[in-house]
């Protein structure tokens, strides 16, 4: 979820979906402001917005390895927006990266249930050795154990309850579009 920017209601009425999602053992990643309010709970993490945004409170750094982000410790970056989490009591709740000024943990990632959440303040960042971006691509893949192939649907067995859902999106700085077929 990119800086979805959901009202409040809409918020809080998929807020219990997302977090069973995660909790029977999925993985969400989630980037910049996810609801309209400045503070939202989700997973025993608040997400919070900071307030002044110069580029003092943008700066962070990295202050703990991932086994799937290939960041190094000491890397640092200029985050576009600085949106924050806040430990509410979730398990494992291990920042990744902390901003600067304040301390305030900039990128996370914790338990909850069988499953993971990630937060990221932005996207949008000047990385100084590298693209951000591909970066939490590549973890996304390698977290998820994704592998994207063709589906011919015509040679399955019987299938009840087919679902099919398109979405245009940019993946690399290109149009893209993402087919995802669900049945039962």
């Amino acid at each position: 979820m990119e800086h979805s920017s959901v009202s409040a209601s809409t918020f809080n009425t998929g807020k219990s979906d997302l977090e069973d999602f995660i909790s029977d053992g999925g993985i969400l990643m989630m980037s910049g402001q996810i609801a309209v309010p400045q503070n939202v709970d989700i997973s025993n993490v608040r997400l919070k917005k900071k307030s002044g945004q110069s580029i003092s409170d943008r700066n962070a750094t990295v202050v703990a390895e991932d086994k799937f982000l290939s960041l190094q410790l000491g890397d640092w970056f200029l985050f576009s927006q600085a949106y924050y989490a806040e430990d509410r009591s979730a398990q494992d709740f291990t920042p990744i990266m902390n901003f600067n000024e304040d301390n305030n943990v900039a990128v996370v990632r914790w338990s909850y249930g069988s499953g993971k959440a990630f937060f990221f303040s932005d996207l949008d960042v000047d990385f100084f050795s590298g693209d951000f971006t591909d970066e939490v691509i590549k973890a996304a893949k390698k977290y998820g154990n994704f592998r994207c192939r063709p589906v011919n649907i015509s040679n399955l067995p019987e299938y009840d309850n087919l679902v099919k859902t398109e979405r245009l999106l940019a993946y690399n700085s290109k149009p893209t579009r993402m087919v995802l077929y669900i049945w039962q």
